[in-house]
């Protein structure tokens, strides 16, 4: 499973996820936007995309911010969690 950078104790001591065999640390993919800034505004795109705004298109890999395989509110709180600095 793929986290983002500075995450991966805390994910492996969580319930739930401390089971996963491998836990990779990566540099965040969440430039939903694609202005080479990962901000607040990728965390709106990817909040719409997630509640389904059809005109909301987002790159599978970029959106999967947490490495699911499935863009959904999972990645709209990993992405949040890191431009929040958490």
């Amino acid at each position: 499973m793929h986290v983002p950078m500075g995450t991966a104790e805390r994910y492996r001591a969580a319930d739930g996820w401390r089971n996963f065999y491998k836990i990779v640390e990566d540099m965040i993919n969440g430039d939903i936007n694609g202005d080479e800034i990962t901000d607040v505004s990728d965390v709106v795109a990817i909040s719409n995309h997630v509640l389904g705004d059809v005109g909301t298109t987002i790159d599978s890999v970029i959106g999967d911010v947490n490495g699911s395989g499935a863009i959904d509110v999972a990645d709209v709180v990993t992405l949040a969690n890191y431009v929040l600095g958490e």
